[in-house]
């Protein structure tokens, strides 16, 4: 991607611009709700997955277990699905910052603009040593690109929520910066700065 400081950067050489902040929603609790172990324990229960020859007081324990397992599973599939959410929202906001300070619109060329830069913004989250618990930045994106809206537990599968692996994170991923017509999208990080804020959120799954 062609990056060029415009003329009036000579005025402010070494200046770095402060992009809006990155608003990461995490859970309030890594604790599964009572709620959503009882759907867990549907979908346990629904899909068979306990044999019913065994003697009740172990097919109960057996449900919770794997109910539990089950719910812990997609709260972890929660948390990569709030930052990969987080990640594109801050990105529209840096477009905007873009777009309304001709100096910062002035650091790309038009004809690139915005469709270059959205996997730039991505690559200048890594640089700053964004890191999500437990996923890569790629891999989050990639979960939210593939669903707009985080899916409650009822809708999926017991094999979806067990299988789901980074491969398939990556996939939407990978076929979302396969539209950048030029490689080495990059935003020198030496020019930007954010500050990145959790927010805690209570999500009623």
């Amino acid at each position: 991607m062609k990056i060029h400081r415009p003329a009036e950067s000579a005025d402010r050489a070494g200046s770095t611009f402060e992009l809006p902040p990155l608003l990461v929603r995490t859970l309030a609790s890594s604790v599964p709700s009572a709620r959503l172990l009882a759907a867990a324990q549907e979908i346990v229960s629904s899909d068979c997955l306990v044999a019913s020859r065994l003697p009740q007081p172990l097919i109960v324990q057996n449900t919770h277990e794997l109910a539990l397992n089950l719910a812990e599973r997609y709260l972890t599939l929660a948390v990569a699905w709030l930052w990969g959410d987080s990640i594109l929202s801050w990105i529209k906001q840096c477009e905007t910052a873009f777009q309304v300070n001709s100096y910062l619109s002035a650091l790309v060329y038009p004809d690139l603009w915005p469709h270059c830069y959205r996997v730039g913004f991505v690559e200048l989250a890594r640089s700053k040593k964004v890191q999500p618990e437990g996923f890569d930045l790629d891999e989050t994106v990639g979960f939210r690109l593939n669903f707009r809206t985080l899916p409650r537990i009822e809708l999926l599968t017991d094999l979806f929520i067990m299988a789901f692996n980074r491969e398939v994170l990556m996939a939407g991923y990978r076929a979302w910066s396969g539209m950048v017509a030029e490689r080495g999208v990059a935003l020198p990080s030496g020019w930007f700065s954010f500050q990145v804020i959790k927010v805690e959120c209570d999500l009623r799954f």
